[in-house]
């Protein structure tokens, strides 16, 4: 939790604390069951992490293929 797991809104600066996404899953797992919307409102969160990481997977293996097929 490097990045402080702060509720303020959305930062100012880069070195701001921050609530990532990844933490707001797990912190509101529990509570998830009991309220539908709530429910619905993680997996979305959890659906843009998901997105999120696998877009900068791609991004990274593309330059990784650039760089190879260049030298």
């Amino acid at each position: 939790m490097v990045a402080g797991c702060s509720l303020g809104g959305f930062t100012k600066s880069i070195f701001d604390t921050a609530y990532p996404l990844s933490a707001l899953i797990a912190n509101t797992y529990g509570e998830m069951m009991s309220i539908p919307l709530y429910d619905a409102a993680i997996l979305a969160a959890a659906f843009i992490l998901l997105i999120v990481t696998a877009v900068s997977n791609m991004i990274g293996w593309g330059i990784l293929l650039h760089l190879e097929r260049k030298s």
